[in-house]
């Protein structure tokens, strides 16, 4: 039974008391008109609970702005949500077009730096955040009392005498829950086998993310990319306040599951709004993302921290492949993936996630 505004509902009681369900929840397509974002096509997702956000079919089915009853809790950037014509595939050249956003894709060829292959010379974090959407469709549906949007679209990666990958990106939203829930297919309909490369870039930022706000997660091990992450390692959990000129800091994390195969990683401001608490928390498999890499940002004007599964590092192609990372699908084979992205509305659930995590 749904839960709105405090009391629950059957649907029955639910459509007697509106003309149209999408007074409590709704997905809207609309078109962006301004600037490199011109003629990009977004669909507006509103629910009971007080989530909103914008997918960006023309950009990889990606996560532009998401808020909570009007907190935004995602990161931006300046660049903002160009339109994929504006992709220039050389070297870091993606950064000029890095929205940003609560979800960012990268793959499906290459995450991280660019890269050489057997293919081609692959630029930073793949093609597959500039590639729109086919196929898009979205709606409402009831499931007994309980009712729940739903948006999905296909993401094409094919060469002509190449490879042919296709990626389905389906997500549902509760309308009476703050979470995001994403399950992705990689199918391979080329002739060959093909090693697939997947990550979620998911970018949050202020007022969310603050001077002291922490990452929560139970790691077995933490390895820094750099020497830049290496001065930074023991306090890798806790955001400072802006630093002029501050390199990134990158680190590597093995999750501790506990025995279990779900990854728990939550980021949580427990000062905001005079101690009230506010914080965010992915969920996923480890055994189809076993790789977690924590991007810590504390630069003006690009105050961010991402959190990162995904099937393999971002330390491009080729270092994947010589680690042995990477995992070959068979022509007509499918591989599926999973996140939860979920809102923590105060420090009450904050120190429920966290009982809940340390087990």
């Amino acid at each position: 039974m749904a839960k709105f505004f405090g009391k629950q509902y059957t649907r029955n009681e639910i459509l007697q008391k509106v003309g149209d369900v999408n007074q409590l929840a709704s997905i809207r397509p609309v078109v962006l008109d301004d600037g490199p974002e011109r003629g990009v096509r977004a669909l507006f997702v509103s629910t009971a609970c007080g989530l909103t956000l914008t997918i960006l079919p023309d950009r990889g089915m990606d996560i532009l702005d998401a808020r909570f009853n009007g907190m935004p809790f995602g990161w931006q950037s300046a660049a903002g949500p160009a339109a994929p014509t504006f992709y220039d595939s050389f070297d870091d050249e993606w950064l000029r077009t890095f929205a940003g956003g609560v979800l960012t894709t990268c793959g499906l060829l290459n995450t991280g730096p660019a890269s050489e292959s057997e293919f081609e010379a692959l630029g930073m974090h793949g093609r597959i955040s500039h590639t729109p959407a086919r196929n898009v469709s979205f709606g409402g549906k009831w499931q007994n009392d309980d009712y729940f949007l739903w948006a999905t679209g296909d993401l094409i990666e094919t060469k002509v005498m190449g490879y042919h990958l296709k990626l389905q990106r389906t997500y549902t939203f509760a309308a009476d829950l703050p979470l995001i829930q994403i399950q992705d297919e990689i199918e391979n309909l080329g002739f060959e086998p093909i090693a697939p490369m997947l990550l979620y870039h998911c970018n949050f930022g202020f007022p969310l993310l603050d001077e002291g706000t922490e990452l929560l997660t139970v790691a077995e091990n933490v390895q820094p990319r750099d020497k830049a992450a290496a001065h930074g390692l023991d306090d890798f959990e806790r955001m400072p306040a802006p630093q002029p000129g501050i390199e990134e800091q990158v680190f590597f994390i093995e999750s501790d599951t506990g025995g279990t195969d779900q990854v728990q990683v939550g980021l949580v401001n427990r000062e905001f709004m005079q101690n009230q608490g506010f914080g965010v928390y992915i969920r996923y498999l480890q055994s189809s993302l076993p790789y977690l890499t924590v991007w810590k940002m504390p630069r003006p004007g690009t105050y961010v921290m991402g959190l990162e599964p995904g099937n393999c590092l971002p330390i491009g192609r080729e270092a994947c492949e010589k680690k042995g990372m990477l995992q070959p699908l068979a022509p007509g084979d499918r591989r599926t993936f999973q996140l939860e992205i979920g809102v923590l509305a105060d420090n009450n659930e904050i120190r429920a996630f966290e009982a809940e995590l340390r087990g």
